[in-house]
């Protein structure tokens, strides 16, 4: 029982190396110093804790306040600045077989004035599913060619941050959040095509065959 609780221990530090990485891509290299440094202070609080808790009385309420003392201290470093410069949004190719725009409301409507068809990739860097659709679905080659054939221009929505222009658009199509897949045909008084949460290929292929 003891080796199962140690091995369930693992996925915990994945975790928790998970939310540090995106916590460096919405706080930047402060935000990862400032986890870093709360993380070894909050360890050092488990052990001082631990090793006063079978002492004698005085000692035992030392080390619960000392610890509690330093757990405090940890929390005080999330009030370090962010210094990110939302490289994700600046950078929208990243990591990707597409040469993706960055959305803004102003370039979509430029794009639909000039009766161009737009696909909207409403994401973000912590959306596990957005991910998952971006690799199994989008980074295809058939999906690529299908875009490429059908002339369309292709902005990605990074929502990493909350950027209030993107929660502006998500509400437009009565969403609350990613992932969200938009694709504008190049005739205005056709409406807007929403795709599904999850993404194939040939959902995304036959989608296109329609504009």
């Amino acid at each position: 029982m003891e080796t199962f609780s140690q091995v369930l221990a693992f996925p915990m530090y994945a975790a928790t190396a998970w939310l540090v990485w995106i916590l460096t891509l919405q706080a930047g290299t402060n935000g990862l110093a400032a986890a870093l440094a709360g993380l070894v202070l909050i360890g050092f609080a488990a052990w001082f804790h631990q090793k006063t808790r079978l002492a004698k009385v005085l000692w035992q309420r030392l080390g619960t306040i000392g610890a509690l003392v330093v757990v405090g201290f940890a929390l005080t470093l999330a009030q370090i600045p962010n210094n990110t410069t939302n490289t994700v949004a600046n950078n929208p190719s990243q990591n990707s077989l597409i040469n993706w725009q960055p959305y803004t409301l102003v370039r979509l409507t430029e794009l639909r004035q000039a009766r161009k068809p737009v696909f909207v990739n409403f994401s973000a860097a912590w959306c596990v599913s957005c991910l998952v659709n971006e690799q199994v679905a989008l980074n295809q080659p058939d999906t690529i060619a299908a875009f490429k054939s059908k002339g369309v221009t292709l902005l990605k929505a990074d929502w990493t941050n909350r950027n209030p222009e993107i929660t502006k658009a998500l509400e437009s199509f009565g969403r609350s959040g990613v992932p969200l897949y938009v694709l504008y045909p190049a005739t205005n008084s056709d409406k807007p095509i929403i795709l599904p949460q999850s993404l194939s290929v040939s959902e995304v292929v036959n989608t296109l065959q329609r504009i």
